[in-house]
């Protein structure tokens, strides 16, 4: 089976011609050396973000890794990240939930649905999948993510609000019904994933 996590799939979806195949060469590389830790460049500010909610921890816990985090690149981008959750939370009463996570498999390819948060306010149950970089999502990719959190994650009384966060900007974008185009086109690309992953 092959492993690939929802961003890195998404990245793949929305490329054409040889970015495509820069973008899976990277992935199968990535596979290959193994998760570290390290090379994660958001993952202080993302735990720091979960702890927030699910241990209780203070907003300024956020502001401090972002002010203090050795690396100059992370100390020019975590600041910007942490204002943009800031706008996001406002003064919404907010409770924690555990995210439902699920793999979603097609063609012998395996792709990892996993949202960082659950976060119930004004009355909805919200599943969260958090975007941290700096350029706008794409119209694509925002659906192509959300499509497959609603297929895979959404119970059967549909009472979860799927949705990505442009952190950055503050701006939670929720879900529309699944696209059943899309899932089908992601569908061909799982199976263009399998059949150029042995010649990489």
């Amino acid at each position: 089976m092959i492993e690939i996590s929802l961003t890195r799939f998404i990245d793949f979806t929305i490329k054409s011609g040889s970015p495509k195949f820069t973008s899976l060469r990277e992935t199968k590389k990535q596979s290959a050396d193994g998760y570290d830790p390290v090379t994660d460049y958001y993952k202080q500010i993302r735990d720091a973000i979960v702890a927030h909610h699910r241990n209780g921890k203070s907003f300024s816990t956020i502001e401090t890794i972002a002010a203090n985090v050795s690396n100059k690149s992370k100390r020019d981008n975590y600041p910007e990240i942490a204002q943009g959750y800031k706008k996001f939370l406002g003064r919404k009463q907010v409770t924690w939930f555990k995210p439902p996570q699920a793999d979603w498999t097609a063609h012998g390819v395996s792709v990892s649905v996993n949202p960082e948060l659950g976060l119930e306010f004004n009355g909805a149950r919200n599943v969260i999948k958090l975007y941290f970089k700096g350029p706008e999502p794409k119209k694509l990719e925002v659906r192509g993510i959300l499509s497959l959190m609603d297929a895979n994650l959404q119970n059967s009384t549909r009472t979860l609000t799927m949705g990505l966060l442009d952190v950055r900007r503050g701006k939670l974008i929720t879900d529309e019904p699944p696209d059943g185009n899309l899932l089908a086109l992601m569908q061909g690309e799982a199976a263009s994933i399998a059949a150029m992953w042995p010649s990489l």
